[in-house]
C-alpha cells in the first residue's frame, strides 16, 4: 500500500475525506480505524469550533470552511502518512526470513526496555509508541483551530 501513490489532498473545496478513503494502511500497527476516528474527532471538533465562533455572527462562509479544512489537512497529513509508512516497516519487521536481519531483530527485542527504551524498530520504541497511542485529536483540533483563527485575523487585518 505505501509503495503506491498517496493522495496529495485530504480535501477539495468544502469537502473533506477521512479514514481509509484517503490513507488506507496495512494492518501491522492496527491503526487504520484509529486514524479514521482521529480524523472524525478532529473534523467534528474543528467544525464545532467554527460554528460556535462564527454562527452567531452569521459569517460562516464557504471560504472560511475551506480554509479551516486546509488547516485540518495540514495537521493530519504528516501523522497519517507517517503511520501508513510505519505499518509497512512493521510488516517487513514481522516477516523477516531466517537470517541476519531476523537474528538482529530478535537480539534487539530481547534487550528492549519496554518502559522508556529506544529501538530502531518502531514496534518496540517506547517514544514512538507513546506518540502513536497517546495522540489527543480534540486537543490537536483546538490547537489547530487557534492557529487557524490567528491566521484568519492576520489575513483580514492586513486587508484593512
Amino acid at each position: 500500500m505505501d509503495k503506491g501513490k498517496h493522495l496529495n489532498r485530504l480535501k477539495h473545496n468544502c469537502t473533506a475525506i477521512l479514514g481509509d478513503a484517503c490513507h488506507p494502511t496495512l494492518p501491522y500497527q492496527a491503526q487504520g480505524a484509529a486514524m479514521a476516528v482521529e480524523d472524525g474527532a478532529m473534523l467534528g471538533a474543528l467544525l464545532g469550533l467554527l460554528n460556535r465562533k462564527f454562527q452567531t455572527a452569521g459569517v460562516i462562509t464557504p471560504s472560511k470552511t475551506e480554509s479551516l479544512l486546509r488547516a485540518y489537512e495540514e495537521h493530519r497529513k504528516p501523522r497519517t502518512t507517517a503511520n501508513v509508512r510505519a505499518a509497512v516497516e512493521i510488516g517487513d519487521f514481522y516477516h523477516y526470513y531466517d537470517g541476519p536481519a531476523q537474528t538482529e531483530r530478535d537480539q534487539a527485542l530481547a534487550m528492549v526496555n519496554w518502559d522508556s527504551g529506544y529501538s530502531k524498530y518502531k514496534w518496540a520504541d517506547a517514544t514512538y509508541q507513546q506518540e502513536l497511542l497517546a495522540y489527543d485529536a480534540i486537543q490537536a483540533a483546538e490547537a489547530t483551530f487557534a492557529a487557524w483563527e490567528e491566521r484568519e485575523i492576520a489575513k483580514h487585518s492586513s486587508v484593512l
